[in-house]
């Protein structure tokens, strides 16, 4: 994690307590580098304001 995703990651746990600290690492870097968090568990990232791919939830052709 560098400076900026951990400055974001400060940002996203400010008064959260409710947040799981890895979670929020991950929704920082994502939203710092203009990644999508894929995951199985949307509703984990849904305050986060975070682009989420659920691959399980993806047609396969």
């Amino acid at each position: 994690m560098d400076a900026a995703c951990f400055r974001e990651y400060a940002r996203l746990m400010h008064h959260r307590s409710d947040t799981l600290g890895e979670d929020a690492m991950m929704a920082a870097t994502a939203r710092v580098h203009g990644l999508t968090v894929a995951t199985r568990n949307e509703r984990d990232f849904a305050h986060f304001d975070v682009a989420v791919l659920n691959p399980f939830k993806q047609r396969v052709l």
